[in-house]
This record gives structure tokens, sequence and C-alpha cells, in this order.
């Protein structure tokens, strides 16, 4: 019987695995988006190989670990850099991410039910990294998803192993992706270093951690503060932190643990960051040019704020009335009281999770933000009396803490900040289920235990097929684009015959220079980048006089350079530029919305050579 269930298992988990394998591969290869960061990654990850240092010859946006992740995959393995090879690289990535979101489900939960409803809904949820193949935001999702599961590990073992390892963790998050990297930090040391709540001279501390905890969104976002939209955002996750500050104050156990860990903890972290700054300072990157760009970059797009979804004050206080529910939660000591807190907030979680999927859309990333993860801090009970251990903690930690992501841009990164919001509502549940189980022994087995989550599971899995059935529909009906590195990818036919057309116009260019952020030209042309400093999501906008003049200089030298001028959309605003190209160039032929221009022979100023 034992051997039949087993088999059973796996025959489905095999069975929504091969499903999830179709629907990313069609989603992946059946979509292009034209402000293009697909094409930025490919763009800095060639220029790095071919020998540009990153951070000072070449914008570099990430930390200097992805550098040690580049060279291994397509330096040292040889995967070409080209559209297919980078979202087969997604699509394996995006795999990843669901199957360690399994088993951390199967550790809280023990159930396989709930482990594959698990699992297809963190495939499901982030399913904006088809807009953005090759982003290493899925490798820092699966890295920040091991931290609870490192906390499991200690929670079963106990010893020394698990605190060195969830420092190499935490420090390979930071040198990946520097913003993720230090929420992830912030939510580790918040529940590392919380005092335990049976020291009452701790109790200021514990003051200062939920206030500061509270503060800190509120100071992150300043710079826009007034923006309505931002402001709302900000004390919705404030309220978040705080709660879960109140959490971990009063029911860890872990600032102890800390105590006689701490050397293995900081040995993991400084291997890691070590390794980090010496393979960039081996590729030509200083630590100051390092700093000097991740700051840079930063500040220039701190702008993007406007991006944040509409947000209200009965929001903000719901996240409040969830404050206030963590604070009785944590302070006062009649069981039964504690206990109708807990059933409360577990329902309010559950339907704030279920409205933002269903309701509001999955398409609107913030929604679980607003709705759900005030909530979050009620995942960390599994009992109203027990000491919450270090994976819970852990995993909290992570949901209320990663909708930071909206620092710098709060666009689909958001998206892997509501993912661990998903994650702990599907253990939330399995609290729920499984405490109702035991309050109806007179009912079936099937009633008490198999009823909810065999219900998710169908659900789910109908989910899954459908979505499966209408991206095999939509890959089937388009186009394929046939461009050099582009196999098995297909478009709208409309779009495939534009930038073949495009492409064909700019056929012979040396040099190509685009105000769209278009970087996928370069593959598809064969064309060079006006000049590696040069480059940057939004050209004209971000870069310094510096590099524009850099840019300027490699275009004239050029011995035929051409300029992809889109009309409309994301076009900067550059009077300079435009005086420039003016003088320089001269319309070639219209596609579409693309103006491609080619250099003027009787200008005297085009005979200057400019030095870069």
């Amino acid at each position: 019987m034992n051997t039949r269930r087993i088999t059973v298992e796996l025959l489905a988990l095999l069975l929504i695995f091969i499903v999830c394998v179709q629907l990313g591969f069609y989603e992946l290869f059946s979509n292009y988006r034209e402000y293009d960061d697909e094409g930025l990654f490919m763009l800095s990850n060639k220029l790095y190989l071919d020998g540009y240092i990153p951070y000072s010859e070449i914008t570099w946006i990430f930390g200097p670990l992805q550098l040690a992740a580049v060279k291994f995959v397509h330096g040292w393995c040889e995967i070409p850099i080209s559209n297919s090879s980078v979202r087969f690289l997604t699509l394996a990535h995006w795999l990843l991410l669901a199957c360690v979101g399994y088993w951390l489900v199967r550790r809280f939960t023990g159930s396989w039910l709930w482990s594959a409803s698990a699992f297809v809904l963190i495939f499901l949820y982030p399913r904006s990294l088809v807009n953005e193949p090759g982003h290493p935001q899925v490798l820092v999702a699966i890295l920040a998803l091991l931290i609870p599961l490192i906390g499991c590990w200690y929670d079963a073992r106990g010893g020394r192993l698990p605190w060195v390892v969830l420092g190499a963790v935490a420090a390979a998050i930071i040198n990946v992706k520097i913003n993720a990297g230090a929420f992830c930090v912030a939510a580790v040391l918040v529940v590392l270093l919380s005092p335990s709540r049976l020291k009452a001279k701790f109790y200021p501390l514990c003051a200062i951690v939920v206030v500061a905890s509270m503060l800190l969104p509120v100071l992150l976002m300043y710079p826009l503060i007034s923006i309505e939209n931002c402001l709302y955002f900000a004390i919705i996750v404030g309220f978040s932190t705080a709660s879960f500050a109140l959490v971990v104050s009063f029911k860890s156990q872990a600032g102890e643990l800390l105590n006689h860990n701490v050397v293995a903890l900081v040995t993991g972290f400084t291997a890691v960051s070590l390794f980090a700054l010496g393979f960039a300072a081996a590729e030509g990157a200083s630590p100051l040019d390092i700093l000097l760009s991740l700051m840079r970059l930063s500040n220039s797009q701190v702008e993007f704020f406007h991006f944040f979804r509409d947000y209200s004050l009965a929001q903000v206080f719901v996240a409040g009335l969830s404050l206030v529910m963590a604070l009785v939660a944590v302070t006062v000591r009649n069981s039964t009281i504690v206990g109708c807190i807990l059933w409360f907030s577990r329902g309010i979680f559950l339907v704030g999770v279920i409205y933002a999927l269903v309701i509001d859309g999955p398409a609107n990333s913030q929604a679980l933000i607003a709705y759900a993860t005030p909530w979050c801090w009620v995942a960390a009970f599994k009992t109203s009396n027990d000491a919450v251990p270090l994976g819970r903690m852990l995993l909290v930690a992570i949901a209320v803490w990663m909708p930071l992501l909206a620092y710098p841009i709060p666009g689909t990164q958001l998206y892997f900040g509501g993912l661990f919001v998903l994650t702990a509502s599907i253990v939330c549940a399995a609290d729920a289920s499984a405490v109702l189980n035991a309050r109806f022994n007179g009912s079936s087995i099937f009633l008490r235990e198999k009823l909810l989550p065999v219900s998710l599971v169908v659900a789910v899995t109908t989910l899954l097929l459908s979505l499966h059935g209408t991206a095999k529909k939509q890959y089937a009906n388009y186009q394929p684009l046939r461009l050099a590195g582009t196999e098995f990818i297909k478009i709208e036919p409309g779009r495939a015959k534009l930038y073949r057309e495009l492409v064909q116009s700019l056929n012979g260019a040396d040099v190509v220079l685009t105000n769209s952020r278009f970087n996928s030209l370069y593959f598809w042309t064969g064309a060079h980048v006006p000049s590696p400093g040069f480059l940057s999501q939004y050209p004209l906008r971000h870069a310094t006089p510096e590099q524009q003049q850099w840019g300027k200089a490699g275009v004239l030298n050029a011995s035929r350079p051409m300029l992809v001028i889109k009309k409309s959309g994301l076009v900067e605003s550059d009077p300079d530029g435009t005086n420039w190209i003016e003088l320089h160039f001269e319309i070639s032929e219209e596609i579409g919305p693309y103006t491609v221009m080619k250099k003027r022979l009787t200008v005297s100023d085009s005979t200057q050579r400019l030095r870069y």
C-alpha cells in the first residue's frame, strides 16, 4: 500500500512537472518585450566576456558574484549568449524555483498535496519573468527560499553547519543583487538578533526593533514620499515589518541560538563575500568602482516610484489593524483569546491572498502586498502557545521584508516579493487544516485530512492546464522570428515581419545606436555598441557627459554607423542629443515606428575623428 501511494505521488508530480515545462517553454518562446531588458543583460554579459572591465568600462547593474555566474555559464561551459539560450536557462531557473518551494512546503507540512499545490502556484505566480529572460532575480528568489529551508535544517538537526551555510547564502544574495541582499540580510538579522521574550530587561530593545522596522520603509521611500501611492505603500510595508518584529521579539528563541553560532554565521558570509570581491578584482574591477557604480544606478532610478499601483487609506487601516492584532497575540497570556486572534488573523490573511490572486488578478504584482503582507506574521504560529521554530521565523521574515524590492524600481521585482507571501499563505492554510482535523475526529479521514489540500490541488491543476492550453495555441498561431539566435522563438506575425525588415535595413552597419533600449539588435545584426561605457537601460537619460562623449565618438569614428530612432514609446527627451543627430545623420528609411538613419557625407564635423 505504501509503495502504491508513493508511486501515485511520483506520477502525479511528474505529470505536473512536465506540464509546467511545456507551459514555461510556450510562454518564454512566444514573447518579446521592446523595453528589452533581455538584450541589456545579454549585451552586458557579452561585453564582459569580450574583455571589458565591469563597473568601469561597462555598466554592470548587478553584484560581483553575478560575474562569476556569467563566466561559469557562458565562458567555461561555453553556452552561447543568444535569445534562445538565455530563455532555456531562465526556464531551468524557473523550474528550480518551484522545486525549492515544493521542498520547503514539504518540510513544513509533511504533505505532498500541499507541496504540489505550492509547486504549481510558485511556478505560475512570477510569470512576469517571461518578459525579462536572463534577469538574475530568479536566482535571487531561489537563494532567498533556501534561507527558511536552512532554518528547517537547523530545527531538525542543530549544529553549526547550517549557520555557515546561512551566512554563505545571505552573502551570495547580496553579491548578486545588492538591494535584495540587503533586505534579506535585514530580515535574517531581525530574527537572529531579537532577544528572548523571557528576558524583560530586553523590552526596550524590542521596542527599538519594532519602531525601526516600521520607519525603515518610510525612510527608504523618502525621496518621493510626497507621492500618495508611495506613502501608502511605505506605511503598509512598515506595519507589516513592525508586526513581524513584535512576533519575533516575543516568540523567537533565535537570539539565544545566535550567541553560540555567530562565528559560523560570519565565517560563511565572509567566505562568499571575499570570493565574490576577489573574483571581481581578478577581472579588473575595484571595490570602489563597484560601490560607485551601484550607488549611481540606484540614485538614477528612484524616479520610477511612479510605477506604484493605487493604494488606499482603507488598506492602510487594515494593515494598522494587523499590527494591533499582532501586539495582542504576543502580549496577552489568555490562550483562548490568543487562539481567537490567530484564527481571525489567519482568516483575513488567506482571504487577502485569495482576493489578490482571483479578484484583483495576478497581473497586479502589488495586490498581495496590499491585501496579505500585513497579516503574514500569523504564519509564524503553528499553534497559539508554541515557541516559533527558526525555519518559520525566517520564512515570514523574508516574506515581509522582500516587498521592499520596490526600491529602487517597483516593477516586476515585486512579483518575487509577493512570492514569499504566497508561500507563507500555503503553510498557514496547512496549519489551519491541521487544527480543523483535530476538531472533527468523528468525520471521515478524507474530510478531516484530505478535503482542503485535494481541493487546492484540483483548483491549481485546472488553472495550470487552462493556461497550458492557451499558451500552446498562442505559440502555434505565432510566426517564427527567424533572426540570429532566435531559434524556437515565435511572436505576432506583424511584429516578426517588422523586426526582420528593421534588421535587413541595418545590413552592413558596423555600429548601431538606438534610443529605445533595443539591445537585441546588436545580436540580430552583428553590429557593435558605440562604446562599452555608453551601455545603459536608458542610454541618453542615464549616461554621464563623459559616457555620452564616448558614445558619440564611437558612432562618428565608425565606418558605417547607423541610428535607430523610435518615434513613440520609450524615447528620452534630450534636445542636445536631437541636435547632434540632426547635424550628423540623415534619414535612410522609415520602418513602422522606427526611423533608420545613416551618417551624412557632407558635414565637416563628421570628418573629425573623436577619441574615447
